[in-house]
């Protein structure tokens, strides 16, 4: 998977006035926020972390939902020690 390399800043200063930016994991909590978030607010951002979990599908699933409901997505990498 290819992760972007904007800063948090960039991301946060995309979103102003009737925006969000939620936090997507791609599990039906994240997922069911985004949807609240696409009802509720104009310009919507999403963002992943990627921090070496056992199991990265649902990065892939948040970034398949994000596509098909034209959210941009930015996925951080955390390294893990």
């Amino acid at each position: 998977m290819k992760v972007s390399a904007l800063k948090v800043n960039e991301v946060v200063e995309s979103v102003k006035g009737n925006s969000a930016v939620v936090v997507l994991s791609g599990g039906q909590d994240s997922v069911t926020c985004l949807g609240l978030a696409l009802r509720n607010f104009k310009t919507v951002r999403a963002v992943g972390f990627v921090y070496g979990q056992k199991h990265e599908v649902e990065i892939h699933c948040a970034k398949r939902i994000c596509e098909e409901h034209g959210v941009p997505f930015t996925v951080f990498s955390i390294p893990v020690r």
